[in-house]
């Protein structure tokens, strides 16, 4: 078990696990609650890179993702906060997963296991890693295309149950190749930005949020990709809740590029307490 991050990047990392999705079912859901608890339901085909990254600089930027081929294992990570204690002051979770093949039967019986066996608490609103989770491989002879997984976290102090539910989508052996990642570089002008924004490639957003007090003027508008326009609608949400609890107050944006490229490269976000108790920076990465 790790203690990594506060509760602000819960749902940062939902974020990013959800921009990394871009396969996601209608109903999944990576983020779940009951009563205090708080999980996330990540699954990726590099562990190393995950624990690596688990335990770099904050936000981890962790290789997630819904995708694999066949005869290559996929790894679930379960992240969770606020757990109740016992009277012995551990912690509690147990974990069932459903797993469902394409064509709707079950994919094995149900596994029961403990994602976290009774461990002493950490500090509340604090992200850990839970130490146990399941593989997946989907072998020869076995169904492709998208399996559900329904993964049920039970709080067994407070006896309360987070439930998610997401999609793994198979495909054939040797089928996934590398995505080539976007270039703009010849986006120069209005013209050239109205025909990618044709194309769907880019999406229009406010560099400073409208939600936070940014205007709604041609100078604080901006070009990015739709992945990268639904990371900031999440961390808009997440910011939100922030600053109504009074965990955040100050926000500064600024949009780098490359060379004379009008579609920024990355937008990076500056929020901190005018307190100085919190101070978060997410990275908004367009290209």
């Amino acid at each position: 078990m790790i203690a990594r991050l506060g509760a602000f990047w819960m749902l940062v990392l939902a974020a990013l696990a959800l921009t990394n999705t871009a396969l996601a079912k209608e109903g999944d859901n990576v983020e779940a609650t009951a009563g205090d608890l708080r999980i996330l339901h990540l699954w990726s085909t590099k562990p190393d890179q995950f624990i690596e990254a688990w335990n770099g600089p904050t936000p981890p930027s962790l290789p997630t993702t819904t995708k694999t081929e066949r005869n290559k294992p996929i790894q679930q990570y379960i992240l969770y906060a606020n757990c109740k204690t016992n009277e012995a002051g551990d912690c509690h979770l147990k974990a069932a997963l459903d797993i469902y093949a394409p064509d709707g039967s079950r994919y094995g019986d149900t596994m029961v296991y403990d994602a976290l066996p009774p461990t002493p608490a950490g500090t509340r609103n604090v992200i850990r890693l839970a130490p146990q989770g399941l593989g997946l491989r989907v072998e020869d002879g076995e169904q492709l295309g998208a399996y559900r997984l329904e993964l049920a976290i039970t709080d067994v102090n407070a006896k309360v149950t987070a439930k998610s539910t997401v999609h793994i989508d198979v495909v054939e052996e040797g089928a996934m190749v590398a995505k080539i990642p976007p270039d703009f570089s010849d986006v120069l002008t209005t013209a050239d930005i109205e025909q990618r924004v044709n194309a769907g490639e880019l999406v229009s957003i406010h560099i400073f949020p409208t939600e936070f007090g940014g205007s709604d003027v041609k100078e604080n508008i901006a070009y990015v990709t739709p992945a990268a326009a639904r990371f900031q609608k999440q961390v808009i949400d997440t910011l939100t809740l922030y600053i109504e609890d009074g965990v955040v107050d100050k926000m500064d944006v600024v949009p780098t590029y490359k060379g004379d490229s009008l579609v920024p490269a990355v937008i990076n976000m500056k929020v901190w307490s005018s307190t100085g108790d919190q101070k978060f920076e997410p990275k908004i990465t367009v290209w």
